[in-house]
């Protein structure tokens, strides 16, 4: 994922996602480069859902895309 990948999963995240979902963005955003690779491996399913090819994103045909 590149830095423009991860920055729309990010908002993406914290628009669509609950509680949880949100704060992680927001630990995501100011993680570095090995805590966000911590914060992928922990949460897969999470950037799965919300990253590049999920439902939810912009670029994966989701609600925004339209």
């Amino acid at each position: 994922m590149n830095q423009d990948e991860k920055y729309q999963t990010i908002e993406t995240m914290r628009i669509f996602g609950g509680g949880f979902v949100a704060a992680l963005a927001e630990a995501y955003a100011v993680a570095d480069s090995g805590n966000s690779a911590r914060i992928e491996a922990a949460f897969p399913d999470y950037i799965k859902e919300y990253g590049p090819s999920g439902r939810f994103h912009p670029q994966g045909g989701g609600p925004s895309a339209q």
